[in-house]
């Protein structure tokens, strides 16, 4: 479950394979996720790890509030990548 290396490709992989485990080893699934929280140490490699946690879970943007007519944030429920 340890995270090595300077590759934030694979440490995304590595990062949501822990997540994907623990989630699952509590009968939950990785569609149930509400909302993620990702902390990126270089902007460049922001395109990449997003990719990367898309193939694990579908990512919403957020959208300005009320453009869809529903007045919050604009999330839609999480569904499984694949």
């Amino acid at each position: 479950m340890n995270i090595t290396g300077n590759d934030p490709v694979a440490q995304t992989h590595k990062v949501m394979q822990n997540t994907k485990h623990l989630v699952e080893e509590a009968g939950g699934e990785m569609a149930h996720h509400v909302k993620i929280v990702v902390y990126i140490t270089d902007v460049r490699h922001r395109e990449a790890v997003y990719r990367t946690m898309g193939s694990y879970i579908i990512l919403h943007q957020r959208r300005p509030s009320g453009i869809d007519g529903a007045g919050d944030a604009g999330l839609g429920a999480p569904r499984m990548a694949g």
